[in-house]
């Protein structure tokens, strides 16, 4: 495999009507100071990790691949990609649209959040040197080969995450004292690294294992736990919402209402509302 190599096919419009399509593909080796940061793109993405390890940005929420991890990816969302200084990584990537993705298998296609797996790599690098092969190429019928190919990786994915629907991991003895350390300290600032000490374990292992067994990054469960907390507030006492606000630990009022809608589907206001009648105009 040469060290940097991307294909932009010419695709019909017959088949960017009709097939899964690839955008764009290739193999890179990125270097230790790579940084790549986008958003608000109209496609998916599945890379394969063959050596070193990185990290990947969601709308500020970090997840740690390394080798042997395939990602999908929805780029409609903020994202952004950083090598690690000591081990930057090797991979295979894919960017690919559909004319409905509504259509495509697996509802976790519309979310945001990465999907995360170990694969082998005698299964998954064949894969992906075909695709680039046939893209290269262009040899007749190659369009419908390589929509065959995404579905095939797809499949990789919607077969992982039946296998684990419903499956409880026995958790760790340090999730229970993050957890109850979480629930003391709400009202602070916290950082994934304070978590990965109090849980006596590296910060690359803890964001890995939490994730795995509780099923959201730490930082999403700290903010879901803060949400809780406000959703109790607001039932119980008639503080202001950036009272609330500041007691469970979200550093501004725009925070606490944005992801308190972003989990509730509605805001503080409207929440309390709901439950408790408060009159118009107060907050």
């Amino acid at each position: 495999m040469r060290d940097h190599v991307t294909f932009l096919p010419l695709v019909s419009q017959h088949v960017q009507e009709n097939l899964l399509y690839c955008s764009i593909a290739g193999f890179a080796k990125t270097s230790p100071d790579e940084r790549l940061f986008r958003s608000n793109v109209h496609s998916y993405e599945i890379f394969y990790v063959t050596e070193g390890k990185g990290k990947l940005f969601v709308e500020s929420e970090p997840y740690v691949f390394t080798k042997g991890d395939l990602v999908l990816l929805n780029l409609q969302a903020r994202h952004g990609y950083c090598a690690d200084e000591l081990e930057p990584y090797e991979f295979f990537y894919l960017n690919f649209q559909c004319h409905d993705m509504v259509q495509l298998p697996g509802s976790w296609l519309q979310q945001q959040n990465p999907v995360i797996l170990q694969a082998e790599p005698g299964l998954i690098v064949p894969l992906f040197t075909k695709i680039l092969a046939y893209i290269e190429q262009q040899l007749p019928g190659w369009e419908a080969q390589v929509s065959a190919l995404i579905y095939f990786l797809l499949m990789q994915f919607y077969g992982f995450l039946f296998a684990n629907a419903g499956r409880e991991l026995p958790q760790p003895a340090w999730i229970a004292l993050v957890k109850q350390w979480v629930e003391q300290h709400l009202e602070r600032r916290m950082t994934v690294e304070e978590l990965a000490n109090i849980a006596n374990i590296s910060t690359y292992h803890f964001i890995r294992e939490f994730k795995r067994h509780v099923h959201i990054t730490p930082l999403e469960y700290v903010i879901s736990r803060r949400v809780t907390r406000a959703k109790y507030l607001l039932m119980k006492s008639d503080q202001s919402i950036e009272q609330i606000g500041r007691l469970v630990g979200f550093p501004s009022q725009y925070s606490m209402i944005h992801n308190f809608k972003r989990l509730e589907g509605k805001t503080p206001s409207a929440f309390r509302k709901s439950i408790q009648g408060v009159e118009p105009g107060k907050s």
